[in-house]
Formats: structure tokens, C-alpha cells, sequence
């Protein structure tokens, strides 16, 4: 099976010169592959953040080599970098992080616009991501005019709509109460079950890591463990694996 994504041997260290030096990854290895569902847990201080702004492109790694869809990281500045952030990446953040002064349909046309593809293509996209995650009769609204959850799923559609190679979500259900979580969990996991999507999710909570194929648990800036949902296994099921897990692992 291909990998979208692969971590080579990566290593962040913080501090210059004479500084203290903080090691908050080293010679870390993971891999995603196609289609796969995986998330990221650990303790506040173990890394998973970090990990997560270095494959994202919003940091850079002092060491290793991260490729997403065979391409590699290292190297890439200013237009190029933003070019494949732009065509390889999709966010799904806590906050929403969506603009106010634009609709629903401008918010989920954004990544679309900066890429100045043409306004058919535009429309096409954003009314299937929107079929997709059921918000078609929003797309005139601002966001001042949504739920959170309508929000969280507005956010989603703009993380899908230029349909990106690897979607990366950073606590995407901290925000939300315990309804719209599990209906954004729900929808990730459709996401990537019927459409195929990649997905790498960082988050402390085992319920949203219960959703996932499979979990990698960080500590000291490494893999150490992995936990792995059996074949028709339940989200449930899962659920009380990585709790026992989490509990082990304080």
C-alpha cells in the first residue's frame, strides 16, 4: 500500500547559540498510507503539536525528511512552499479560523480562489463539498450566523474542497460540545471510509482518537506505541482499548 505520508528520522530542537536547548522531537519515524484514518496522542509536552506544525509546513524541522503524497518537505520556501500547501494540505483547525467578512461559500472557496482556478470549477467544488458534509442551505450565511458546529463543518468542507492529498486536524472537536463532536467525528470517518480521504488527526481525547484506524501514541518526542482497530471493530471497542491505554501510559 502507498503512503501519503512519511516521517523520516525527524528531529526539532529549540534554542540557538548559547540558549538552552529543548529536544521536542528526535529521529521520530511514522508513516500514513492512502485512504488510512490515524491519530496522534500524548501528554501536553510530548511533541504531538509539534509534529503536527512540521508536517504541516508551519514549522521547519532541524533534521529528517517529511514526504507527503512523494514529495518531499525539505527545501521548499515562499511561493513554492505555499504552492504545495495550497494543493496538498487540508486543515481542520480547533478554532475554525474562518473570516467573517465572507460567506459560508466564500470560506470553503478560499483555497480554490488563491489557486485562481476558474469560477465554474469553483462552484462545482464547493456545492459538492457541501452536498458532502450537508450544509448546501448555508452557503449564503456568515459565520456569526452559525453554530459550532455548523462552523466545524464549514471549516471541514474548506479543509476538502480543493481535495488535498492529506488532511491534518489539530484538535478539530475541542471546541464543540459532545452532539456536534461525535457528528464531526462521524463525518471524518465517512470522509475517509466512502471518499477515500487521508486523514491525521492530533488530539488528547480517546473518545475523537476511538474514530481512527489507527493511533500513535508520543512520548518524549517518539513513537513508542501503537494501538491498531481491528476489523470490524466498534468505535466503542476502540474507545475502551485507548482507554486502558491512556491510563497505562500515565
Amino acid at each position: 500500500m502507498n503512503n501519503i505520508l512519511d516521517v523520516k528520522n525527524l528531529t526539532k530542537v529549540y534554542g540557538k547559540g548559547s540558549e538552552q536547548k529543548f529536544v521536542a522531537l528526535e529521529n521520530l519515524n511514522l508513516s500514513v498510507a492512502k485512504g488510512e484514518f490515524v491519530a496522534i496522542m500524548g501528554a501536553s509536552g510530548s511533541g504531538k503539536s509539534t509534529l503536527l506544525n512540521n508536517i504541516s509546513t508551519l514549522d521547519v524541522p532541524s533534521s529528517g525528511e517529511i514526504l507527503i503524497d512523494g514529495e518531499t518537505l525539505i527545501g521548499l520556501k515562499g511561493k513554492a512552499l505555499a504552492d504545495f500547501r495550497a494543493r496538498k494540505i487540508g486543515f481542520i483547525f480547533q478554532e475554525f479560523n474562518l473570516l467573517d467578512s465572507l460567506t459560508v461559500y466564500e470560506n470553503i472557496a478560499l483555497p480554490l480562489s488563491l489557486q485562481r482556478v476558474r469560477s465554474k470549477e469553483i462552484r462545482l467544488a464547493v456545492k459538492r463539498v457541501a452536498k458532502l458534509l450537508n450544509i448546501e442551505d448555508l452557503l449564503q450565511k456568515y459565520p456569526e450566523q452559525l453554530s459550532g458546529g455548523q462552523k466545524q463543518r464549514t471549516a471541514s468542507a474548506r479543509a476538502l474542497v480543493h481535495e488535498p492529498a492529506l488532511i491534518l486536524g489539530d484538535e478539530p472537536t475541542g471546541a464543540l460540545d459532545s452532539k456536534n463532536a461525535v457528528d464531526l467525528l462521524e463525518t471524518m470517518q465517512t470522509m475517509n471510509q466512502q471518499q477515500g480521504v487521508s486523514i491525521l488527526m492530533v488530539t488528547h481525547d480517546a473518545m475523537s482518537a476511538s474514530y481512527a484506524d489507527r493511533i500513535l501514541f508520543i512520548k518524549d518526542g517518539q513513537v513508542h506505541q501503537e494501538l491498531i482497530k481491528a476489523q470490524n471493530e466498534t468505535n466503542q471497542a476502540f474507545y475502551q482499548e485507548v482507554l486502558r491505554t491512556v491510563a497505562q501510559e500515565n
